[in-house]
């Protein structure tokens, strides 16, 4: 409690708390009806309701406090009513008091569950139900216009003009991508056609479902305030806004948090790194703070996420939902100097093809010189002479040794397309800028 109340604030109040810590807790203590609930684990629906026991009565009695004094600050009305009862608020006051509450957002309750071990879960259904404001009461939603940076309300309208927000997507063999969204306003059906607002792209929509658990049912229509699903949407991936032709505004995307472990993974298998590269591909789209870079020096394929737990999870999906077994290290990291003195170099390269000899030679000089405060470095490879070599295989075997040099071309220009045979002339200079850092 003292971390959440750190991060959100004082307005975080429990609502629930567990008898006991631990793995093996069963008995959870509500502070709103002052109860005590005892489950049976794995059985859904097997609880015991009785008073709470003397040895947790005045701890619950703390929170309850707690409580009523934060579900009061939230209202005028129910402050002074807190006042003219003597410092409390009957069980349906605080009911509605924390539906207002959380409406203004100025309380963060905080109830207690084991989804694995079905505790405390009907509980904290019923209080979604009963205590939660729905869509209407929640009010309109604050959208934006991208170009402008202007705010639009939009009001959760079952007729008014369409707009639905992507949350989540799911990856499913054998049936493709599934879109989660949430209607804001208006109402969607099978075949309706939507715009995507932040790419334009129109979306037609196919059968339409809701998920209970891990089980999706079809239904005809949704309208706003409900969350359903949608498969294989063509080019609608998470904090998409789809709505009708004609609207500017999108409703505001989710901003994930960055990155703060990196690992480096490959394939056991040989020739799994296509399967590799799809699988990772579907679990950033479900999962948008998990990234992939490539590190084009050392050619080691990084993945990023949250934590040491983040990265196993997603080793493990990889292996149970792809059937890809991988090998982990620490990503390489290049240590680099800067160059500081002039240098150059000659050489030269020669081969024999149907008896005739082809010669290339080569020129390389370094000249660091400053710019501003930082230092830069100058480099050039300069083939200088070919006879009856090919451009194209002066291009491949060029840009070959640049990258293992830990260089990146960025200019190649021919002064010839092709030299004639027996003639010496200039063919290729290749201009590289150094991507060494100054020391």
């Amino acid at each position: 409690m003292e971390q959440l109340r750190e991060r959100f604030g004082h307005q975080v109040s429990p609502v629930q708390f567990p008898a006991e810590e631990g793995l093996g807790h069963h008995v959870l203590i509500d502070v709103l009806r002052m109860k005590e609930y005892e489950f049976t684990p794995d059985r859904l629906g097997a609880v015991v309701e009785r008073p709470i026991e003397d040895l947790y009565y005045k701890r619950a009695q703390l929170h309850h406090q707690e409580l009523v004094e934060s579900v009061a600050e939230s209202d005028d009305e129910l402050m002074a009513q807190f006042f003219e009862e003597g410092g409390t608020l009957t069980e349906h006051e605080l009911r509605d008091g924390i539906k207002h509450a959380l409406v203004t957002r100025t309380l963060f309750p905080v109830f207690c569950a084991s989804p694995v071990h079905l505790i405390g879960v009907e509980r904290l259904l019923d209080a979604i139900v009963h205590l939660f404001p729905s869509p209407i009461e929640r009010g309109p939603e604050h959208a934006l216009y991208p170009e402008s940076n202007t705010e639009h309300l939009v009001e959760p309208n079952p007729n008014g003009e369409t707009v639905a927000f992507v949350f989540k997507t799911v990856s499913e063999p054998h049936i493709g991508e599934l879109s989660f969204l949430r209607i804001y306003s208006g109402h969607i059906e099978s075949g309706h056609e939507l715009i995507n607002a932040q790419t334009r792209q129109v979306e037609k929509l196919g059968q339409i479902y809701t998920m209970v658990g891990k089980e999706r049912r079809a239904v005809n229509k949704l309208l706003a305030g409900d969350i359903g699903v949608v498969l294989k949407l063509k080019d609608t991936h998470t904090n998409d806004t789809l709505a009708d032709k004609g609207v500017g505004y999108i409703i505001r995307p989710t901003v994930f948090p960055e990155p703060l472990t990196d690992l480096a993974i490959k394939p056991k298998t040989k020739g799994d790194e296509e399967r590799l590269s799809s699988g990772l591909y579907h679990l950033h789209e479900e999962d948008p703070s998990f990234r992939i870079t490539r590190d084009e020096e050392f050619a080691q394929t990084i993945i990023s996420g949250l934590g040491e737990i983040h990265l196993e999870t997603i080793i493990r999906r990889l292996r149970e939902k792809f059937d890809i077994e991988v090998e982990t290290a620490p990503p390489r990291v290049p240590y680099r100097e800067t160059i500081r003195a002039v240098a150059s170099a000659q050489g030269k390269y020669k081969s024999k093809q149907a008896g005739a000899v082809n010669m290339v030679m080569f020129g390389f000089a370094s000249n660091p010189y400053r710019v501003a405060v930082s230092l830069s470095l100058n480099l050039k490879w300069l083939v200088a002479w070919c006879r009856h070599a090919s451009c194209l295989q002066c291009k491949r075997a060029l840009k070959k040794p640049c990258k293992k040099a830990c260089l990146q071309a960025s200019q190649l220009s021919m002064s010839k397309s092709c030299p004639t045979m027996g003639r010496i002339i200039p063919l290729i200079a290749l201009s590289i800028p150094s991507r060494l850092q100054p020391v």
